[in-house]
C-alpha cells in the first residue's frame, strides 16, 4: 500500500448539469424624451464541473495545494485483505504532497470538482437613449434621430467558483445539449461598450 486512495473503476452520476428554472426579466423606463432599458437574465440550480480547477489542481497551481508542505494522512483503509470485513485497517501511512507529485493526480476526484446547485443573476444589458425632439428635426430631412449608449454583460452574481457560470466546454456536435455545465479553460464573457446612432428618413 502507498497510503494513496484507490479509483472506483465504476462511473456514478456525480452531478445534473439541468437547472431548476431559468428567468429573463426585460423593462423600460421613460421620461421625457429618456429612456432607459435593461436585461436581467437569471438562473436558479444545476450543477457545474470546474475542469479548469481539476487541471490546476493536478499541476499544482490551484490555490487548494498552497498546503502540499504539509503532511498528511488520507482518510480511508488499507488493501491489506482486510478491507471489505467488519474491522477494516485504517489508513496510517502519512503522505507529503510536496515531495510526492503523484499525490494530486492520483488524489484528485472529479467529483471535489462539481460544484452544486449554482445560481446567477447577470445584467445582460443596459441601454440608454435620447431621442431628439421632433421641433429641432422640422427643418431637415430626418424625421427621428436618437442617440443610445449600450453596455453588455454588465455584472454577475453567483456562487459558481470559476470564471463564468454559463460555460460550455464543447459544442453541440458533441450531441445532446453539448458542453453545458463544463468548464474548461473556459473564459468568461467580456464586458461591451457600444455606442449608436439611430436616423429615421
Amino acid at each position: 500500500n502507498t497510503g494513496y486512495a484507490l479509483k472506483d473503476p465504476n462511473f456514478k452520476i456525480i452531478g445534473d448539469r439541468n437547472p431548476d428554472y431559468m428567468l429573463g426579466l426585460q423593462n423600460t423606463f421613460t421620461y421625457k424624451d429618456l429612456s432607459l432599458s435593461f436585461l436581467l437574465d437569471i438562473r436558479k440550480g444545476g450543477d457545474i464541473y470546474n475542469g479548469t480547477e481539476f487541471y490546476l489542481y493536478q499541476n499544482g497551481l490551484s490555490t487548494k495545494t498552497l498546503d502540499r508542505e504539509q503532511t498528511r494522512i488520507v482518510k480511508g483503509v488499507l488493501r491489506d485483505g482486510l478491507e471489505n470485513s467488519a474491522t477494516p485497517t485504517q489508513n496510517n501511512i502519512p503522505v507529503r504532497p510536496s515531495v510526492q507529485n503523484e499525490y494530486y493526480r492520483t488524489g484528485a476526484i472529479d467529483a471535489d470538482f462539481v460544484e452544486k446547485d449554482i445560481n446567477w443573476l447577470r445584467m445582460r444589458d443596459i441601454t440608454l437613449s435620447y431621442q431628439m425632439p421632433s421641433e429641432i428635426l422640422k427643418k431637415t430631412f430626418i424625421n427621428a434621430l436618437s442617440l443610445y449608449v449600450t453596455m453588455t454583460d454588465v455584472f454577475i452574481i453567483t456562487n459558481y467558483t470559476g470564471a463564468d457560470p454559463s460555460v460550455n466546454g464543447t459544442n453541440a456536435s458533441t450531441g445532446g445539449a453539448g458542453g453545458t455545465g463544463f468548464d474548461f479553460g473556459v473564459v468568461s464573457t467580456p464586458r461591451g461598450l457600444n455606442l449608436g446612432l439611430k436616423i429615421g428618413l
